[in-house]
Parts: structure tokens; sequence; C-alpha cells
């Protein structure tokens, strides 16, 4: 934002009647650069990956070490989206403790049982909304935990 500023001022000076000042010439505004939207753009594709993660789940969990999620996530194998998900999966996890478990996650522990239908309903199924059957589908489990 760039500018001027100019007008006049009410006040009192040492104890005076309060009377009406003008300033003596116009305030120039300090000039505030604002980034264009590429090079915002630019500087956050110039991050890595694994450091991103590694800033989000410190955020997530304060009490892990950054260094040491960031160690760990270098370590792991496996595409960015695997690893993010299996990282965000155990960081709002609050029973585990360390981020050790990233790398090796089991992510079937974290998947809903499957629930195997009576001989009536597998007989007669009865659908919900997302083509499952009643009670064994794992979005409406999900939804109503």
């Amino acid at each position: 934002m760039t500018g001027t500023v100019s007008g006049r001022v009410t006040g009192t000076v040492s104890g005076t009647q309060e009377s009406e000042f003008a300033l003596p010439h116009p305030l120039p505004l300090p000039h505030i650069p604002t980034p264009s939207t590429s090079s915002v753009i630019m500087a956050l594709r110039a991050i890595h990956p694994i450091d991103a993660m590694a800033v989000t789940l410190a955020t997530i969990r304060p009490d892990w070490s950054p260094t040491h999620i960031r160690a760990v996530l270098a370590r792991s194998n496996g595409s960015t989206r695997d690893l993010a998900r299996r990282a965000l999966t155990l960081a709002l996890d609050p029973d585990v403790r360390t981020p050790n478990g990233i790398e090796n996650a089991d992510m079937r522990r974290y998947e809903p049982t499957p629930v195997l239908p009576t001989v009536a309903e597998a007989l007669a199924p009865t659908l919900c909304a997302h083509e499952f059957r009643v009670g064994g589908c794992p979005m409406c489990r999900k939804d109503a935990k």
C-alpha cells in the first residue's frame, strides 16, 4: 500500500487548551510488497515433501521430536501418498507414542473388520445406500463410530 496521509489533528500541547493542528506536509506511507501468486506457488513447490510432512506431523503431535519425525520419514519406503496416509493415521492415534511405526505401519489394523452375514441375510440381503449389505458396510460402520 502506498500513498500519503494528510489532514488535521486535534489535541493539546503542554497543558494548553485543546486546539486543531494542521500537519505541515503529507506523510508518506511505506510501500509493503505483496508476493505474486506464482512466486508463492513456486516457493511452496520448492519445499521437499518430507520436510512438509515433518512440519505437519510435528504440529499435530508436539510431543514427537521434529528431527526424529524427519529421520523416520526419510528412512521410509513407498510413495509419498502412502507415506502421508500412514504418517497421518499414526499421528492421529493417541495410543502411538513415537513416530517409529510410520515406516512399517500395518494399515490393516486401522481398517474395519468385515462382518459375515447370517444365512437369512445371505439369501435375501438388504442393501444400504453404499450398495453393501446392511451391517456389513465399512462406510456406514465408520460413520456410526
